[in-house]
């Protein structure tokens, strides 16, 4: 079986133009995301002050490969499809999948 496969229903588009999904706490668990979660996710760990307000989207788009090792257009993706073959531990996060990429980087 191939993984990385979309499902049938699922494609690219798709899983980019996904809404933000947050849960009652705030923190994306299990759910879909969309590139936008990601990057505030990404700006909290580099403790921006406002993690809602980005800076230039190419300074942004090279912090996110030096930092995570993928692009932020990918990382949705590669969650996303975690999601939807159920792959996420129970209380997995977005932030513990996002640590999970740097800490393979070192």
């Amino acid at each position: 079986t191939n993984l990385l496969a979309l499902p049938p229903s699922e494609s690219a588009t798709n899983l980019l133009a996904l809404p933000p999904s947050k849960s009652s706490l705030g923190q994306y668990q299990k759910q879909k995301v969309a590139v936008e979660d990601v990057m505030i996710e990404a700006r909290r760990m580099w403790r921006a002050e406002n993690p809602h307000q980005a800076k230039s989207s190419s300074q942004e788009d090279r912090d996110f490969r030096e930092l995570f090792g993928i692009g932020p257009l990918i990382a949705p993706i590669v969650w996303n499809l975690l999601v939807t073959s159920d792959l996420v531990p129970e209380g997995g996060k977005l932030a513990h999948f996002m640590w999970t990429l740097h800490e393979m980087l070192s």
